[in-house]
């Protein structure tokens, strides 16, 4: 890999964090952040979630890797597949939108 592949690449996952960070933000299903949690709380859960979404092809898929990220994470109560479909169509059309997905859902 060269250095202006590999300087490419973590732009495009540093763009990929920031999307996604801002996403499960607004999303926040504790409230979290709304009751003054810094904005760094769902850390753990962007840097999964956004390493998985890079090779997405559609919004389900995305749905399943949330789903198992918050599911791992906090427990299956909250976080089935169908729970997380909103978000996720909104994360794939954030990335398409900044350009960080190589396939397009049809």
């Amino acid at each position: 890999m060269t250095t202006d592949n590999h300087n490419a690449l973590k732009r495009s996952y540093q763009e990929t964090i920031k999307v996604v960070t801002e996403v499960i933000n607004d999303w926040d299903p504790y409230d979290l952040i709304k009751s003054g949690a810094p904005d760094n709380e769902f850390s753990p859960e962007v840097g999964r979630i956004a390493a998985k979404a890079h090779g997405v092809k559609t919004s389900m898929e995305l749905a399943k890797i949330i789903s198992g990220v918050f599911t791992d994470q906090f427990g299956p109560e909250y976080f089935s597949v169908e729970a997380c479909v909103q978000v996720a169509s909104r994360l794939f059309t954030d990335l398409k939108n900044h350009g960080l997905l190589e396939s397009r859902e049809s």
